[in-house]
């Protein structure tokens, strides 16, 4: 299963350098979709550092638009685990939801959309 983590931010917080490094090290592939910040380029910088890929819409497109830019990078072997840049995860964060994932079945397919209300 592969996952893209997809985070919106807008003047970001140092903490998203630690959401994107533990999202990269349980093996997501992190995009952050930045609403054009006019401060935070260094916390944009040590998120790509630490793996991620930092996307500058260079506009304040709002959560809907960053999240449709978000939407239009996802490939059809992906699932979208979105999160706001103030987030937080445990390590074994992916590990739980994947098995989660794995587990889901609706009406006989696999769903294409999942909502957790906790772990």
């Amino acid at each position: 299963m592969s996952l893209r983590a997809g985070v919106v931010s807008f003047q970001p917080p140092e903490s998203l350098v630690s959401l994107c490094s533990s999202l990269v090290a349980q093996g997501c592939h992190v995009s952050v979709v930045d609403n054009g910040s006019s401060s935070g380029a260094e916390v944009l910088a040590a998120c790509e550092r630490a793996g991620a890929d930092v996307v500058r819409l260079g506009r304040n497109a709002g959560v809907s638009g960053a999240l449709s830019a978000l939407v239009d990078m996802v490939t059809d072997e992906e699932w979208l685990l979105t999160f706001d840049q103030d987030s937080a995860v445990t390590d074994d964060f992916v590990t739980r939801l994947t098995s989660r994932l794995e587990s889901s079945v609706f009406f006989g397919n696999r769903t294409n959309f999942f909502v957790l209300r906790s772990l």
